[in-house]
């Protein structure tokens, strides 16, 4: 198979679930579009050197989390007025309450553990692709899968008994 019908075979069966994991990254529907474009473009430039060793998706994975921490290195540092007051909207929905907690949750997480459970939860990668997209081994993904899995599950239930989405309880994950 040459390397442009690899690179378009690639786009066309992860298209979708690339950009639904940099959605969850960003938060933003543009910027999703735009660095999945940037994904596909490295895709294809380095489609000849890549083989096929049946970790195609590790490999795509791998484009990604670069092409995502290169978008956050060129990112302009975000900066709040100290005396600013926090604005958080919430909408009358149970559900609606913990999608928010829920993102904000994610937030907090290292990026290295946020990666590990998106590319789990969002993209259903294996514990063996993770580790390859990652240069983690196998067995530190799975260790850190369980423990984030269980902060979130402890905070988001926490933020939900308090009645406060977004209430920092202060639990390492």
């Amino acid at each position: 198979m040459g390397s442009c019908d690899h690179a378009t075979a690639i786009y066309h069966h992860y298209r979708k679930q690339v950009w639904r994991y940099l959605r969850r990254q960003t938060g933003s529907i543009d910027d999703a579009e735009d660095l999945c474009q940037e994904v596909f473009l490295r895709v294809i430039a380095n489609s000849e050197h890549f083989e096929a060793r049946g970790l195609d998706r590790a490999w795509v994975y791998r484009i990604v989390r670069r092409v995502v921490i290169d978008r956050k290195r060129m990112a302009e540092p975000e900066t709040v007025a100290l005396d600013a007051e926090p604005v958080v909207e919430y909408g009358t929905e149970p559900v609606q309450l913990l999608r928010v907690s829920l993102d904000e949750a994610l937030q907090r997480l290292s990026s290295v553990n946020r990666d590990v459970l998106l590319l789990r939860e969002s993209s259903g990668l294996t514990p063996t692709e993770i580790a390859a997209a990652t240069g983690l081994t196998v067995a530190a993904v799975k260790n850190r899968l369980g423990r984030t899995r269980r902060w979130l599950k402890e905070v988001v239930i926490w933020e939900r008994r308090a009645g406060r989405p977004g209430q920092r309880r202060e639990v390492t994950p």
